[in-house]
């Protein structure tokens, strides 16, 4: 799917550059979007893998949302859900998210009926 591959490849460049992964107990971050029927506003956190160091998350977003999306509206969905599983990893795990919160503080405003503040 080209609009979150897209959206993957920015958002693990930006994470590199503001030395997200610097001091954190894991090496890498897994995102899961779910397709579902509601949006959530947290990822919902597994256990770290002692094996390579990943950090599961899974969070879910509207499949409503997704109906008649061009490719940009579909960016920012995917966008949208995956900065606030990094937010949220970075609250628990101290890492830097200002360059993140910039982002999501700069995307268009959702048109769907879940809560979208981070806090």
């Amino acid at each position: 799917m080209p609009a979150l591959a897209g959206v993957r490849t920015e958002l693990e460049r930006i994470l590199i550059q503001t030395n997200y992964f610097v001091d954190t107990p894991f090496s890498w971050i897994g995102i899961s979007i779910r397709f579902g029927m509601k949006t959530e506003a947290k990822p919902h956190f597994q256990h770290i893998d002692r094996k390579d160091g990943e950090l599961p998350l899974a969070i879910e977003i509207e499949t409503a949302q997704m109906i008649g999306a061009d490719l940009e509206q579909l960016k920012n969905l995917f966008r949208s859900a995956a900065l606030r599983a990094l937010i949220a990893a970075a609250e628990r795990y101290n890492c830097p998210d200002a360059r993140l919160r910039e982002m999501f503080a700069s995307l268009p405003t959702p048109q769907s009926s879940a809560e979208e503040d981070l806090d």
